[in-house]
């Protein structure tokens, strides 16, 4: 496992007083979305990270490896609170990914109150399906675990954020990342606690329009919804400098913890 080191993920565990943490199950993936066509964990699983065989001999789209027991309770482990991302370089929901084994994950949040775990996933529809059936089994769901939906679209965004809205958790987010075009949100459905923007970064880049995003951030505004800029393309490059950007997307806000949502 390893610290995250993605700009919201250490910055949501700041606000929260976590440390940032990345604990991966599972590793692989296979591609679900347009956003998917230029994977930024395939690029590095398939070059910079080869060497420690984490998809266990298999390429990287050949869908989720476990890496075994010791990844898979690390969180055990782990006494000082941390903000964890569960599967960042798979999707936990990923239809190879069987229920079983997602049980097993579940209890490690309820195991494991003093940390806080994202799940950030493309799968929305397996993601409402699979707490469905939790819930008609009489399971619930921890209040330490915050569920995002990823879309790069207006088709996406219309078809996953309700799903993601009908499925429990302590909170819920959008990632807009990469924004692949222009994206209405409004109005924005009660319910969803907060928005991340990004372009795509790595080679064969497609376009992100500033106007894109500052329409989002100003519907956010208007909405009292917080918002995250993660980066954004400046002609020929991608920027994290955030005194390079128009000011209006100069915008990194974190939402606040809910400590007694029991959802």
């Amino acid at each position: 496992m390893s610290r995250s080191k993605v700009n919201w993920m250490v910055d949501w565990a700041a606000a929260w007083g976590l440390a940032p943490e990345n604990w991966s199950p599972y590793v692989g993936c296979t591609k679900c979305s347009p956003g998917c066509d230029n994977c930024w964990a395939e690029r590095l699983e398939e070059t910079r990270l080869k060497r420690l065989d984490r998809c266990n001999g298999r390429p990287f789209s050949a869908g989720p490896a476990w890496q075994g027991i010791k990844a898979d309770t690390a969180p055990i482990r782990w006494t000082k609170p941390r903000l964890v991302w569960c599967c960042p370089s798979s999707d936990p929901f990923h239809e190879d990914v069987y229920d079983g084994s997602m049980e097993i994950t579940f209890g490690f949040f309820a195991l494991r109150p003093q940390h806080q775990f994202v799940i950030l996933t493309k799968r929305a529809e397996r993601a409402h399906e699979y707490m469905d059936c939790r819930a008609k089994f009489g399971r619930t769901v921890p209040n330490n675990l915050s569920l995002g939906v990823t879309v790069c679209n207006q088709k996406e965004w219309n078809e996953k954020v309700p799903m993601l809205l009908d499925t429990p958790a302590a909170m819920r987010f959008v990632s807009v990342e990469p924004m692949l075009g222009p994206v209405d949100i409004e109005p924005i459905p009660e319910g969803i606690d907060w928005i991340i923007l990004g372009c795509e970064s790595g080679a064969g880049r497609r376009t992100c329009k500033a106007d894109w995003m500052t329409r989002v951030v100003l519907q956010c505004e208007a909405a009292d919804i917080p918002v995250y800029v993660k980066q954004i393309d400046i002609g020929d490059r991608v920027s994290h400098d955030m005194a390079e950007w128009p000011e209006v997307l100069r915008v990194r806000e974190i939402p606040e913890r809910k400590e007694d949502d029991d959802e």
